[in-house]
């Protein structure tokens, strides 16, 4: 690779980086806003019925493409018969999905004992066909790392469209059917959206086509990422399945919203890690001393974000339930807390996927994610004996185990090893435990405030804490993460004596 090269890749990076980060926190604000808006205007239970749906729907919608866009990112050599391969095969698995879902409806209302749910998976079904045709101009865009219009479109469709339309039925009393329809005219605009960039920007013609040889090639990587994206939706959503199950709609309603939260910032900074460094590791792969760079800067990035959020929310918990989902979701704030304590094992091993998928050892991956799998779908079972808070408590020891298991995996792909890990690691962990004190003294001697002056405070105690801490006891372990706090001050002091010099100028003059 040459000097231009080179730099060009950083410099898409970069900014891919910030477009992700712009759109991650667009998205999660949005989002943030809606959902307490709605939490006011549904019950539990409805939402409950609609995230039992989609748990169906996200398992289904996994074959829908049978990895068909990971490997079209993940090819190096793409020609038009492997995109067009690629779209027929989208369209097929989508098609046959949808019809496997429409038949098997009733079952599944049976097994749920959910009543209209088969009548609302059939509708909200109609997302794999929709769905279908964006799926491989998403890969494309992403491939060439075309970051700017992803968020955008991403953002208008998936956060604005979706948060108006079920904003607007839900204050008209449509119920549940406000989130089923918000869902698919999302879907809809992104798709519509997508494949007319794709095709305007690369002057591509949509249309199918088949290749043997590109049908094997997506089909072979494919598969693996299918076997390891049904795995790892199991460890995703079986907790859902079995709250839903064992304990029903308004038990699954509360859970998923205290889960919901938790990820709300994972996906803020994990799906821009995923989206951003994914290609840019998958075309170093082979240079190990970049690969270990990367590895610990993200693995720092992550862990004091994890700080932040972890900190917040297990101190803030019920504040944030009260200010966030209003009085009737109180029993939401146990939960939260409980993952608010797994926040940095469930953000970090994410790094592993990443390093997984860089390095094409999709089934490793998946071998792992099965037993993770199996783990959260025991400590749901065992844990819905005596509620949703001991679901994630049994969930959230499942987390932990996938952390280790995931960044054993990543630790051997790249050839490092454990011991030197760990050492990174430890004033971490001692950076956390301060803080944590830190927060938790000053919460103790604000509760006679009110629960949105009580996290304003938290979030101005966690942060300056953690900049104090670098900047003086950590100063060695994060001498890069100093430096930047340095030049952020630096050019805060010029702006300000820029504003005031000018501002003293003018009126001498």
């Amino acid at each position: 690779m040459n000097i231009d090269k080179k730099l060009n890749l950083r410099k898409q990076t970069i900014m891919g980086v910030n477009w992700m980060s712009l759109y991650t926190l667009s998205n999660v604000l949005v989002n943030l806003i809606a959902t307490s808006i709605l939490a006011r205007l549904l019950s539990a239970s409805e939402f409950g019925m609609v995230t039992a749906v989609l748990v169906i729907v996200s398992f289904a919608d996994i074959f829908g493409s049978l990895g068909a866009g990971p490997s079209l990112v993940y090819m190096k050599n793409l020609s038009n018969k492997d995109i067009w391969t690629a779209i027929s095969l989208t369209h097929i698995f989508s098609a046959i999905v949808y019809l496997t879902i429409f038949l098997g409806a009733p079952f599944l209302g049976n097994f749920f004992n959910i009543r209209d749910f088969t009548e609302v998976i059939r509708i909200l079904g109609l997302i794999f066909l929709i769905k279908s045709f964006s799926v491989v101009p998403e890969s494309i865009l992403q491939k060439h790392m075309k970051f700017k219009e992803l968020s955008i479109i991403r953002f208008l469709s998936l956060s604005f469209i979706y948060s108006i339309v079920a904003v607007s039925l839900a204050l008209n009393g449509a119920s549940y059917w406000s989130l089923v329809y918000a869902h698919i005219t999302a879907t809809l605009v992104y798709s519509v959206l997508l494949v007319s960039t794709f095709c305007l920007k690369y002057k591509f013609k949509y249309r199918l086509g088949f290749n043997a040889k590109s049908c094997s090639n997506i089909l072979n990587y494919g598969f693996g990422m299918t076997l390891a994206n049904v795995v790892s939706n199991f460890a995703l959503q079986g907790d859902n399945l079995i709250v839903t199950r064992l304990l029903g709609e308004a038990a699954v309603g509360i859970y998923s919203k205290a889960y919901q939260l938790i990820t709300y910032p994972v996906n803020m900074i994990g799906k821009i890690f995923d989206q951003v460094f994914f290609p840019m590791l998958s075309s170093v792969r082979g240079q190990r001393n970049k690969v270990i760079n990367v590895y610990y800067k993200i693995t720092r990035s992550f862990s004091l974000f994890s700080i932040f959020v972890s900190v917040i929310i297990t101190t803030c918990s019920l504040d944030i339930v009260n200010v966030y989902l209003g009085p009737n979701w109180e029993t939401a704030a146990g939960p939260i807390m409980i993952f608010g304590y797994s926040f940095f094992f469930r953000l970090s091993y994410k790094i592993g996927d990443l390093v997984s998928k860089s390095h094409g050892a999709v089934y490793n991956r998946a071998l792992r994610t099965f037993f993770y799998a199996v783990l959260v779908i025991v400590g749901s079972i065992i844990g819905s004996k005596w509620g949703i808070q001991y679901v994630a408590i049994g969930v959230s020891i499942a987390i932990a185990i996938n952390y280790f298991l995931m960044t054993s995996l990543s630790l051997k792909l790249i050839n490092e090893k454990w011991s030197k890990f760990i050492l990174n690691l430890l004033p971490i962990i001692i950076l956390y435990v301060a803080v944590l004190v830190i927060a938790n003294i000053v919460h103790y001697y604000s509760s006679g405030f009110g629960s949105m002056f009580r996290i304003i405070i938290i979030l101005f105690v966690v942060p300056t804490s953690m900049i104090i801490l670098i900047m003086t006891i950590f100063r060695n372990y994060f001498s890069e993460e100093k430096n930047q706090i340095l030049n952020v001050a630096k050019l805060v002091k010029r702006i300000i004596y820029s504003k005031f010099y000018n501002r003293n100028r003018d009126v001498n003059s």
